[in-house]
Order: structure tokens, then sequence, then C-alpha cells
């Protein structure tokens, strides 16, 4: 019955109907869920999105996620992006973690700077400290303010955390306390100082 609604014409059908199909949880909704992953709509896409976060984990899942990072829709491989980052990742194995490093590193390059913005969202709630020299290339070449931010912000705790100390990510970390500074004065971040007295 509830393949069928999936094959109606009206998309709001198809879109309530993967919503209700993740909502009861049950892990045979997974084949179908994938499937509408390749609706024609983009609302149903990010409904079944959302609902493959409410069936129990399994590869398949990922594997379909990722190919969804490179949808025509930007709102789609954002909202792929976020299911990866925030439930998948942590307890896929190690090969399909790589893939979805690779992944994001890729997104960071995206059209579109939400999609860049949530990319570094993500690789920050991943502790994915890599991607530190991708994070100094935003800063200083991204033509968003709010992505430059975001990964000024990412940048400088990955930065405290690793602690490296190399010129160019010195050079890096200058520049992102100015981004901050500029962006929100009032921020009191000790960091911040510590990196403007060194």
């Amino acid at each position: 019955m509830s393949e069928d609604l999936l094959k109606s014409p009206n998309h709001q059908l198809r879109a309530s109907t993967a919503i209700a199909l993740g909502n009861m949880g049950n892990p045979r909704a997974t084949r179908v869920l994938i499937a509408a992953l390749s609706d024609r709509s983009y609302s149903v896409r990010l409904s079944a999105i959302q609902a493959l976060g409410k069936v129990p984990f399994h590869n398949r899942i990922v594997e379909a996620l990722l190919r969804m990072l490179r949808d025509e829709d930007w709102m789609v491989r954002s909202r792929s992006l976020r299911a990866l980052g925030g439930r998948y990742y942590p307890i896929c194995g190690g090969a399909l973690r790589e893939r979805i490093q690779i992944s994001l590193l890729s997104l960071l390059k995206d059209e579109i700077w939400e999609v860049r913005f949530h990319a570094v969202r993500t690789i920050r709630d991943l502790g994915f400290y890599s991607a530190l020299d991708m994070l100094g290339i935003l800063i200083e070449t991204d033509k968003s303010t709010k992505v430059r931010y975001e990964a000024s912000k990412t940048f400088l705790d990955f930065l405290e955390a690793v602690q490296i100390d190399g010129e160019e990510h010195q050079r890096w970390a200058a520049k992102a306390c100015k981004i901050l500074k500029i962006v929100n004065p009032h921020d009191d971040n000790e960091l911040i100082d510590n990196i403007e007295l060194n």
C-alpha cells in the first residue's frame, strides 16, 4: 500500500508517505525509501532523507546518501550531508567513514554557500581535524562571509585541539581572528586574544 502511494502523481502525497514510512521505523521500509531518493521532486527526496534517519542503520543508507551529495538540488545535498555527519558517521566502518570525509572535502568547493557552510559545520561536529588546511584556504578565499566565519571558528577550535604551530597555520589563525572580530566584535574569546598576542 505505501509503495503504491510513493507512485502517486501528487508529490505532496509521495513526500508525506515517505515521512510516514520513516515514522514507523520499520527496516523493511529502507528499500522503498532509498528508491524515493530518485524521485523527480526535490521535496520527496528531502522527505526520504529525513525518513531514512528514523529506520535502523544499514550500509545501503549511507551509500544512497553519498550518492545524494551529487544531487542537482542544493537543499538535497545539504540535508544528505547533515544526515551523514549527524547520524551515520559515528557508526560507520573505516571505508565508509573515509568516503564520507572525501565527500565533505569536495562539498567545501560547492557552488552554493549554504552547502559549504553545512560542510564546515559537519566537519566541526565530526572533529575531522585533517580538514584543517582546507579550512585555512576557505578562510582566505571563500566569497561568503558566513562560510568564512564558520570556517574561522572551526579552524581555531581545531588548531587549539591539535596544537599545530606552522607559519601558514599561524597566518590563517590571524585571518580567522580578524574575521571573527569583524563579524562578531563583542565575542569574548580567549583563544583569539592568545593568538593575537603571539
